[in-house]
């Protein structure tokens, strides 16, 4: 079973993998479906009943004649034939619980999948997944004003990207779980460092049934990162948004109305590309990747130039993608795009190493986390700050109530003295020679009383702290130096 989320959000989750069975139904309305599988079966020795629609295979060996079973259905069917079979694996005797497997029972293709005979489903089972983001920038004057989050995976030492993570998801039918997943990472593992920044979350409208309950858990974790809800563009790719206009405008509405933005992707590759931007009315409309470096071939120009004029007209802001060269960046400038995003202004990357959360520490860190960025800012250079320890609201972890100390510093004039000891509510002097990073995280152990600053302060760095006497490791949470 596998890891999910790694120490990014600290969620774990189960993927549903079968193992051996001993008995299989397998049904379709198909008619020359199942004839064939019954031959596969005899033909390796399996216990077969048949009815007119319903194929019952048994086996007595432990399960290693349905393991082949599945891979010899997996040669010898075509994918519409899987897709068209139901499988229920090992069913329940009780008259119930076997009508609820059966009406939930998945296709043949999402079980050969779930069985890694069609795809390596350990991708999936045994994978840690964390997000890593890409940097979008301005055209105008190169500076980061937003982050896309891509999920990324690892087995066994080797890194997955998204494209295969999705792919395997969807083919194993858990795309809803993946993408919820996805979307959870990407926020909670923003909150050290995004500051004023945008975040820029990928979804698939096919894994959102119902948004109000499907998106429960993202709001969750947006509320629980402390993250500003105008800071978030949820993008959508062209091509899931044609798929079903009416479902996808009714999960857009309920982003909208949480305070969150939206974002069209790869806009230019599909055939409705100018009807659909009415349509949705995307506050972000992202140029297609392929079509932007395709540059500067006139056709491609008219295009983007049309989709941008839209956009802009519709009050959109337009970010080009797959921007690698300068001569692209200059191209998309004059075209009107505002932002830029490629390998040219920064690949993807984890801005924070991955951290193992200590046991029931992982809500409390998140949330004093979230509470010291929404603190943060940065400091003028060479400005002398006066600090004061403060403790925050109590949070509750593993049961117990622990307080969250905030190291909070406020401009004071020059001259001021650089105290070795801080006790809460105490204030002291560091001098700064350039400006204080905006997401800088230092260890500090939330006891009552005894904080000691670091007595060297280098240009650029935040101040670091320990306590005078010992506190439980498992007490250890984060805190920033903030000016007011």
């Amino acid at each position: 079973m596998g890891t999910i989320c790694g120490g990014v959000c600290g969620c774990r989750q189960n993927w549903e993998v079968p193992g051996r069975a001993s008995r299989v139904l397998l049904a379709t309305s198909i008619g020359h479906v199942l004839p064939s599988v019954a031959r596969i079966a005899k033909a390796l020795g399996l216990t077969v009943y048949s009815s007119p629609r319903l194929v019952d295979v048994v086996d007595d060996r432990g399960g290693r004649g349905l393991e082949r079973l599945f891979q010899r259905l997996a040669r010898e069917l075509t994918s519409a034939e899987t897709e068209a079979v139901r499988v229920a694996v090992d069913p329940p005797s009780d008259g119930a619980a076997l009508t609820a497997r059966l009406l939930t029972a998945p296709t043949l293709a999402v079980e050969l999948a779930r069985r890694g005979v069609t795809v390596e489903v350990g991708v999936l089972a045994e994978a840690e997944f964390w997000s890593v983001y890409q940097p979008i920038v301005s055209l105008a004057d190169r500076s980061v004003v937003a982050h896309e989050a891509l999920l990324r995976g690892v087995v066994d030492g080797r890194e997955v990207g998204g494209g295969d993570l999705f792919f395997v998801a969807e083919q194993a039918g858990w795309l809803h779980r993946l993408d919820r997943i996805g979307r959870e990472s990407a926020i909670t593992g923003a909150v050290p460092w995004l500051g004023d920044d945008d975040l820029f979350v990928n979804f698939n409208p096919t894994s959102i049934y119902r948004p109000q309950v499907c998106l429960a858990s993202t709001e969750r974790a947006v509320h629980d990162a402390g993250i500003d809800p105008g800071q978030l563009v949820f993008e959508v790719v062209e091509s899931h948004a044609i798929a079903d206009r009416g479902h996808l405008v009714s999960i857009l509405d309920h982003y909208r109305s949480l305070g969150w933005r939206v974002a069209l992707d790869d806009v230019g590759a599909g055939w409705s590309s100018l009807s659909l931007l009415a349509a949705v009315r995307p506050e972000v409309v992202k140029l297609d990747k392929a079509l932007v470096q395709e540059l500067p071939d006139d056709g491609v120009r008219t295009v983007l130039r049309a989709v941008t004029d839209l956009a802009h007209q519709l009050g959109a802001v337009v970010v080009a993608e797959g921007v690698e060269t300068e001569r692209l960046a200059e191209e998309v400038a004059a075209l009107g795009a505002d932002l830029g995003q490629g390998w040219l202004f920064g690949r993807p990357e984890r801005p924070v190493p991955p951290v193992e959360e200590l046991e029931g520490a992982g809500n409390r860190s998140a949330r004093c986390r979230a509470a010291e960025r929404r603190r943060s800012a940065q400091s003028p250079a060479g400005e002398r700050l006066s600090c004061v320890l403060e403790p925050q609201h109590p949070v509750t972890a593993g049961g117990q109530s622990e307080e969250c100390a905030v190291l909070g510093c406020e401009p004071e004039p020059a001259g001021g003295q650089h105290p070795e000891h801080v006790a809460v509510g105490d204030q002291g002097h560091v001098a700064v020679g350039e400006p204080l990073p905006r997401a800088g995280e230092h260890a500090v152990h939330p006891c009552a009383d005894g904080f000691r600053l670091s007595p060297g302060v280098a240009p650029g760095t935040v101040p670091s702290f320990q306590t005078d006497h010992g506190c439980p490791s498992a007490s250890l949470i984060s805190a920033v130096v903030r000016p007011s």
